[in-house]
């Protein structure tokens, strides 16, 4: 429940003023993706404001028809610059599916305790279960960010994209089998020569 509506008003323009809505790149892993992208946010008592989200996506890089895949989104800082202590926090995100599949799955995160002009730092994760094989490309989508203060209550922020681009690829082989140590590979097509036919009266088949 929040607590005064003046605090409530301060709290929520830090989201979106000063340092903002920033997600500031670290050291990505191996199959990690950057992305800067333009974000128009909706805050209570504020209205839309128009900010800027960098960060990095990763995800395994390949993956199988009907394997459950995690994707991480990595916050190495989330700086809102609240003018009190945070309790907790949490976050979600919307990543959008293109390529092989046109999807989304989402992922979530959440921590305890911020202090005064520090940055909230942590990790979206999720899982998504591709079910067409091919080339698929990941972007983050809709963006959810929940503080919850003793002082003030809870200030909620959404967010939404003004564009798509890619943060990451992800290729998606054919399903495996039980048993098989491999996805299916078709037959090869570039014999030398085609199989010569038997007949009755030969003892082997044509050279």
């Amino acid at each position: 429940m929040i607590r005064s509506l003046a605090g409530y008003a301060v709290t929520a323009a830090t989201l979106v003023t000063g340092g903002g809505l920033a997600l500031v790149a670290a050291q990505a892993p191996a199959y990690a993706g950057g992305f800067s992208t333009v974000y128009s946010c909706d805050v209570p008592m504020l209205g839309s404001t128009t900010v800027v989200l960098d960060g990095w996506l990763s995800s395994p890089g390949q993956t199988a028809v009907t394997r459950p895949t995690g994707v991480r989104l990595h916050l190495s800082r989330l700086a809102v610059n609240a003018p009190v202590p945070i309790g907790s926090w949490s976050a979600s995100a919307w990543i959008n599916v293109g390529g092989a599949e046109n999807t989304a799955f989402r992922v979530a995160g959440a921590g305890g305790y911020v202090p005064v002009g520090q940055p909230i730092r942590g990790d979206l994760t999720g899982d998504w279960t591709p079910a067409v094989g091919g080339t698929d490309t990941l972007s983050v989508g809709r963006l959810k960010i929940t503080t919850n203060s003793p002082a003030i209550g809870t200030v909620t922020a959404r967010c939404v994209p003004n564009d798509q681009s890619a943060a990451e690829t992800l290729a998606v082989l054919p399903s495996y089998h039980p048993g098989w140590s491999g996805p299916i590979v078709p037959p090869y097509a570039g014999w030398a020569r085609p199989v010569a036919p038997y007949r009755p009266s030969w003892r082997g088949p044509l050279a």
